[in-house]
């Protein structure tokens, strides 16, 4: 499950690549103390406190942080939730919070925008997973895909 080389533009090849969190850590951890290892902490950090709150599914990173950027501010992602999560999600006010988009912008996290997996199946065209298969220009690129 290796990610692919970049392109020269910095991006992965255009396309969904499966990976872990190990893999992750290698590739976009970054040195001690820089920017990119901040990112990537606030990163583990969310997922520790999904995956405490009982939810789990697949999670779409995209932005900076999966590019050869040094410096990157945040991380964005779409958060795909799996069906045996969605009533914790609809009801339960931690994990209501954690996918809420506001709320994780305002602790500085990024862009997570979150899809019950349900809504995806049955409203495909509104809940788009492709959405940041694009950079600025309109350039198709790749970005990562991995389980929380």
């Amino acid at each position: 499950m290796a990610l692919p080389p970049f392109r020269d533009d910095g991006w992965l090849p255009e396309g969904r690549h499966p990976t872990t969190w190990d893999e992750i850590e290698v590739v976009f951890g970054g040195e001690p103390e820089s920017q990119r290892a901040r990112v990537f902490s606030n990163l583990l950090s969310w997922r520790n406190e999904v995956r405490n709150a009982g939810l789990f599914g697949m999670l779409i990173l995209d932005g900076s942080f999966v590019s050869t950027k040094v410096n990157p501010g945040d991380f964005d992602a779409i958060f795909v939730c799996d069906e045996a999560c969605e009533e914790r999600v609809i009801q339960e006010g931690e994990a209501k919070e954690l996918t809420d988009y506001v709320r994780c912008k305002e602790r500085g996290l990024g862009d997570i925008i979150t899809f019950l997996e349900s809504t995806v199946r049955r409203f495909p065209h509104f809940c788009r997973l492709d959405g940041f298969d694009m950079d600025k220009r309109g350039v198709l690129k790749g970005v990562v895909e991995v389980r929380i």
